[in-house]
C-alpha cells in the first residue's frame, strides 16, 4: 500500500469545541502526515486547516496553499421568518449585516450576536455518500462531527489533492467547484475555515490512498476562469449601462436624486409579512452602486 502523505494544518491548544478563541486563532502548525495521522489529531480533539499558514495568524490572507479540500456536510438550513431575516432557535430576530434591526427592520441600539437558529434539511446521509460514486472513488476519510445523531447526520469529508495548491483564491475556487456537485454546507468554502476535532468521531470511510485526479483540478480552474470571465462581462455591462443613464440625464437635464427620492416611495415598507426583504437588498445595492460609499 502507497499511502499518501500530505500537509494540513492543525492546532493542538483545545480539545473539540472547548477552545481560548485567541489560541485557535494563532496556535497553528502545518505538519506532514497521512489519514492516519489526520484520525489521530480529530480524535484528540485538535482543530484541522485545510490552509497551509506557515505558522501565522489563521486568516485567508496567511494561507500559502493546501494538499486537501474539507466538505461540511450538516443537512441543515438556517431558520428564517417570511421575509428570510435570519432567526435563532427561539425563533427570534438576530443581527442581520452590519446593522441590528428587529423584526421589522427598526434599528437595535444593542447587537445581538446569538447565532442563526437552524433546521433540518437533507443534504445527504452518511450512507448516501459512501454509496456516491465519486465520493466512493476519491474521498480518503469521513468523520462525524460532534453534533451529529443517527436522527441528523452531520459529518466531514475529506478529499486529498494530487499536487500542492497554492492561493486562497484557486483553493476556494476549487470548493465552490466540488460544492457544485456535491450537497454542502456554503459556509466551509473559506480557505482558512477552522474544522473542529471530535473525540468521539467514528470514521465510516478510511480510503488512505484516494484523491482527486489531476483532470479535475484542471476542470475545476477552468471553470473558475470561466465563472470570473462571465462576472467581469456582467460588471462591464453594468458599468456602461450606468454612464448611458447618466449621460442622458445629463444631456436631458435629469435631476437623478429627486428621481430616485421619487421611485422609492414606490417601495413598501419593510415589515413582518410585507415580503419584500430582496427587493430592498437589491434596491440598496443598487444605490450603494450609484452613489458609493458616501
Amino acid at each position: 500500500m502507497n499511502t499518501l502523505r500530505f500537509s494540513f494544518a492543525v492546532n493542538t491548544a483545545g480539545r473539540d469545541k472547548d477552545w481560548d478563541f485567541e489560541k485557535l486563532a494563532t496556535g497553528y502548525q502545518d505538519i506532514e502526515g497521512t489519514i492516519a495521522d489526520m484520525i489521530h489529531h480529530v480524535q484528540s480533539g485538535h482543530a484541522l486547516c485545510a490552509g497551509l499558514l506557515n505558522s501565522q495568524r489563521r486568516s485567508k490572507a496567511n494561507v500559502t496553499g493546501s494538499q486537501l479540500l474539507l466538505l461540511d456536510i450538516d443537512n441543515s438550513k438556517g431558520l428564517t421568518d417570511s421575509d428570510g431575516n435570519p432567526l435563532d432557535d427561539q425563533n427570534r430576530p438576530i443581527r442581520i449585516g452590519r446593522q441590528n434591526v428587529d423584526i421589522q427592520g427598526n434599528p437595535i441600539d444593542k447587537p445581538d450576536r446569538r447565532k442563526q437558529g437552524k433546521v433540518y434539511h437533507h443534504q445527504l446521509t452518511i450512507e448516501e455518500a459512501i454509496a456516491h460514486p465519486f465520493i466512493h472513488a476519491h474521498a480518503a476519510l469521513i468523520y462525524t462531527s460532534a453534533s451529529h445523531k443517527p436522527s441528523w447526520h452531520k459529518f466531514r469529508i475529506v478529499f486529498l489533492l494530487p499536487e500542492l495548491v497554492q492561493g486562497s483564491d484557486t483553493i476556494e475556487a476549487l470548493v465552490r467547484y466540488l460544492m457544485a456537485h456535491l450537497p454542502h454546507d456554503p459556509a466551509c468554502k473559506d480557505s482558512s475555515r477552522v474544522f473542529y476535532g471530535n473525540t468521539q468521531a467514528e470514521f465510516p470511510l478510511v480510503n488512505p490512498d484516494a484523491a482527486l485526479p489531476l483532470e479535475w483540478i484542471a476542470q475545476a480552474k477552468a471553470a473558475a476562469v470561466e465563472a470570473k470571465a462571465e462576472y467581469d462581462r456582467r460588471i462591464t455591462e453594468a458599468i456602461a449601462r450606468r454612464d448611458q443613464l447618466r449621460q442622458t440625464a445629463d444631456q436631458e437635464g435629469w435631476n437623478l436624486d429627486e428621481l430616485i427620492e421619487q421611485a422609492l416611495t414606490y417601495i413598501p415598507p419593510r415589515q413582518q409579512g410585507s415580503g419584500n426583504y430582496d427587493e430592498c437588498r437589491q434596491v440598496l445595492m443598487a444605490l450603494h452602486s450609484h452613489y458609493g460609499e458616501a
